[in-house]
This record gives C-alpha cells, sequence and structure tokens, in this order.
C-alpha cells in the first residue's frame, strides 16, 4: 500500500508539489485553524448525520459508502 505523504504548511511548496506528482496525494497539517475546523463540521454535521452508511468492509474499494 501507498503512503500518501504528510507536510507541515509551513514547509516549502516546491517539496509538497513534488511529493503530490509522485504520490498523487498530499496531507498538508496545520493549514486551517481550529476555529475554521469547527466551522465546517458544524456546517456539515447535519449532512453527515443524514448520509446513510453501508457495512464497513475494509477489503472494498469504498468501505462504508
Amino acid at each position: 500500500m501507498v503512503e500518501i505523504p504528510e507536510f507541515q504548511a509551513t514547509d516549502k511548496p516546491a517539496d509538497m508539489a513534488s511529493a503530490f506528482e509522485a504520490a498523487g496525494a498530499i496531507v498538508i497539517r496545520g493549514a486551517q485553524d481550529s476555529a475554521n475546523i469547527e466551522a465546517v463540521r458544524s456546517e456539515l454535521d447535519p449532512f453527515m448525520s443524514a448520509a446513510p452508511l453501508g457495512d464497513d468492509d475494509p477489503e472494498a474499494f469504498y468501505p462504508a459508502n
């Protein structure tokens, strides 16, 4: 399994871009403050709570789709 590279928001954009090109995805930690994260979670909560989840099958391509 390929691991997704992780960066801090203060890391060099060129390093992030290279890793993104190689892996197809990256995680950027510290890009948002806790107030923004909570605002997004609060806004999405009614929709996420209403969304039906299937059985969580870790072997499936889309687990708990």
